[in-house]
């Protein structure tokens, strides 16, 4: 004998395909509730709630056997209901920049539908990016008003489409424009031989923009190469002082103190201190009143090499005026000429008149 319960009426019956008190067969009424499901969640996927709302609420009635099931589907879908409403009020927060209102909207909250769910989660997701781009961007302004740009530049580079885009933009340029004049300003130095200074305003630039070290790399080599040259010359310097050779050692501090302007303070007490000890006869001097330093047996690409710096090979055997040499090695006004015997005697205005040295 079978003894069955009726999935509507929940009676006992003996029959296995149909219920005798109410009537359903069995089969076609587990088949009508699975074409009820299928019909629902097909309503979910289209994200029609209203409509999925009104079929969940026949269901308990029509197959009581899955109420409970059926009603906390209904809930869901309730909830789904609400959920849609808090995501349109969510995107007009949105729209209208109250981004702060859109997160209050979306908190906490998590759809029974997969889809959205899916799209909570983005509009969540869009109103924190847009608070956090108005605190990088205010952030950003602050860091720039204060000088420090590497980071003002890092806050303020990636924000996108943003209410005060304009402004971002603005200040990123003038950010590289005040890369770029430190950068230009540093490479003039070395151009001038201003070494030290340089050297200070590529520390100053590596402390604004560190992001530029491997940017600077070939002017910090140079500007460490020339600083190399600047101490050789001043090294051969001393030592043809110190070998008595004084107009080589003169001629060597003078150049320093022209190629190297920052350099003048340093060298020029070593060029008093010399004096005139660095002589050049009247005899030295040729016909277009030029003295050739190689001529008087100084060779300062000896001391100095050719790759000093530009033209530095062709300044170092060039002919000086002799109004430069004046300028650069004056004789003592009270000092009295001595006459030198081992020059030949030098023709002036048609006379013969012996060589002296002051």
């Amino acid at each position: 004998m079978v003894n069955k319960t009726c999935p509507k009426c929940k009676q006992k019956i003996e029959n296995e395909f149909e219920c005798t008190r109410c009537g359903i067969n069995f089969e076609e009424y587990e088949f009508s509730k699975q074409e009820k499901l299928r019909e629902l969640r097909i309503l979910l996927g289209e994200s029609k709630f209203n409509e999925a709302k009104q079929l969940a609420e026949t269901l308990p009635a029509l197959f009581p056997d899955n109420q409970g099931e059926f009603l906390l589907i209904l809930s869901n879908i309730n909830r789904d209901i609400s959920i849609v409403a808090k995501c349109e009020l969510a995107q007009k927060a949105i729209d209208e920049s109250n981004y702060s209102q859109a997160t209050f909207l979306l908190r906490n909250i998590k759809a029974f539908d997969d889809n959205l769910n899916e799209k909570v989660i983005s509009l969540r997701r869009k109103a924190e990016r847009y608070i956090q781009n108005d605190i990088n961007f205010n952030s950003g302004i602050a860091e720039f008003n204060m000088g420090n740009y590497p980071k003002a530049k890092q806050l303020l580079k990636n924000i996108e489409r943003h209410k005060n885009q304009d402004e971002i933009i603005e200040h990123l340029q003038k950010i590289e424009a005040i890369q770029k004049e430190m950068l230009n300003r540093a490479i003039d130095y070395i151009k001038k031989n201003q070494l030290n200074t340089a050297a200070d305003e590529f520390k100053s630039l590596l402390s604004k923009f560190p992001d530029m070290k491997d940017e600077i790399e070939d002017y910090t080599a140079l500007l460490s190469k020339r600083a190399e040259i600047k101490d050789d010359i001043f090294r051969a310097a001393h030592k043809a002082k110190e070998e008595k050779r004084f107009l080589e050692s003169k001629i060597l501090y003078l150049f320093m103190g022209m190629q190297f302007p920052e350099s003048q303070p340093q060298v020029q007490p070593y060029i008093n201190r010399i004096g005139t000890q660095a002589i050049v006869s009247l005899a030295d001097i040729d016909d277009n009143f030029r003295v050739d330093i190689a001529a008087l047996g100084i060779d300062i690409n000896t001391a100095v090499s050719p790759s000093a710096l530009p033209g530095a090979a062709d300044k170092a055997t060039e002919q000086i005026d002799l109004d430069e040499l004046i300028e650069i090695t004056p004789a003592e006004a009270n000092q009295e000429g001595e006459a030198d015997l081992l020059c030949a005697p030098v023709d002036i205005d048609g006379e013969s008149v012996a060589d002296f040295i002051y």
